[in-house]
């Protein structure tokens, strides 16, 4: 039986093809990827295979006879969601000992890799968590504290600094904007209505006027705050920037009641330290300096409120 010729009955399959180039390519499938191997030892411990737990294996810090400490991470997102581990001893006996040895470890390890998500050049305080259960597990078990302890203080120190920039930046922009905004209407108001209070929207020129101040006395309450560091500015970023607008909101807000208070004769008087404000003769200054008390003093509104309902 004579072999075929390659070349012959290539030729003779594209003939075959159907005319006017319509023919589908037929693309060979390709293999599944292999799964990924299981670390199950101290000695089979390879970046990229799985652990114990299902997590891949990102980063290999110390691998010992004895125990191995590494970093996994999480496949849809690598940056995201490490976490430093240790495989303790193949031995159960020695396994025991060394979970006893790094117990105290644990808490501070997941402290500060809660702190760590925002942080800039986070990679280097896994490896400062590495080198402290290597301590631990090499029977140093104080000074493997001492170093999370001075890590998760300077964690603290950068995320309060952070907090404090993102508090001012937030804060700055609802300030000046509610302060334009109710500058331009109180001015309407008061071109229409005349400089004195024998209409109506005279009054409401200058209610915004004092508003406006509350906005600006807010914000100088929040800068003295926030440099005294006074606020919380260790949370998220989302709750910092909700503060610094309620905060903000509750300037012009309670601005525009000390402004209702004195224009409709509630209370006689209001004293803010040595300072008077008497109803009966309210003036666009004395709106704009009630307001910017009101602003910057947030318990002077409520403190009025809760005394004038006491009596």
């Amino acid at each position: 039986m004579s072999e075929l010729n390659p070349e012959v009955e290539a030729a003779k399959g594209a003939d075959q093809q159907p005319a006017g180039g319509d023919a589908k390519k037929v693309v060979p499938l390709r293999d599944p990827p292999a799964p990924k191997a299981v670390a199950t030892t101290c000695a089979s411990f390879k970046i990229g295979d799985l652990d114990g737990s299902g997590r891949t294996i990102a980063e290999i810090y110390f691998k010992r006879e004895r125990y191995v400490i590494y970093c996994t991470t999480n496949d849809a997102d690598m940056d995201a969601d490490r976490e430093v581990r240790v495989q303790y001893a193949d031995d159960p006996a020695t396994a025991d000992k060394q979970i006893a040895d790094v117990a105290d470890v644990i808490p501070l390890r997941n402290k500060l890799q809660f702190l760590l998500p925002e942080i800039a050049n986070k990679n280097r305080y896994y490896a400062q968590i590495a080198e402290a259960f290597r301590l631990g597990l090499e029977h140093q078990i104080d000074v493997a504290k001492e170093t999370l302890e001075g890590a998760i203080q300077e964690v603290q120190i950068i995320r309060g600094s952070d907090g404090r920039n993102i508090y001012i930046n937030q804060a700055w922009p609802y300030a000046a904007s509610a302060a334009i905004a109710l500058i331009i209407a109180s001015a309407a108001f008061l071109y229409f209505g005349g400089v004195t209070f024998t209409k109506a929207w005279s009054t409401l020129g200058h209610l915004l006027l004092a508003a406006a101040a509350g906005a600006l006395g807010a914000l100088l309450s929040i800068a003295i705050s926030v440099r005294t560091r006074s606020v919380a500015t260790d949370g998220d970023n989302k709750s910092i920037r909700i503060d610094a607008w309620l905060r903000i909101l509750i300037g012009v807000i309670c601005a525009a009641v000390l402004y209702l208070i004195l224009g409709t004769g509630v209370l006689s008087q209001v004293q803010v330290g040595n300072m008077k404000f008497n109803a009966g003769l309210i003036s666009w200054q004395l709106s704009l300096l009630a307001g910017f008390a009101a602003g910057f003093l947030e318990r002077l509104v409520p403190d009025l409120l809760e005394k004038t309902a006491k009596k």
